[in-house]
């Protein structure tokens, strides 16, 4: 059987939902899961997983609600999933 694909969606974090996300990616990969992630470009979320040798895709997601900026990364993210075939989606925030 092949391992599951989980795509992790994640906006700038910092903290615990930065170290919470790092842990569970760093555990699903020791397990054998294919694991990416979509983040904010440049951001220190998206810095920690490149480091940790997580494919990371650049989202303009962003912390608060903000109509143009929430458009655009639907958008990414509608592109993402449907060319990654993932077997699982998930959020992380709001």
């Amino acid at each position: 059987m092949n391992p599951k694909k989980i795509l992790h969606v994640i906006r700038p974090a910092e903290g615990g939902m930065k170290a919470h996300l790092l842990d569970l990616v760093r555990g699903l990969i020791q397990r054998g899961y294919r694991v990416e992630t979509a983040c904010p470009a440049n951001s220190t979320v998206d810095k920690a997983l490149g480091q940790a040798g997580v494919k990371v895709y650049p989202v303009d997601l962003v912390g608060p609600l903000d109509l143009q900026a929430d458009v655009r990364c639907v958008i990414q993210l509608k592109d993402i999933i449907s060319r990654g075939k993932f077997d699982v989606l998930h959020f992380h925030g709001a």
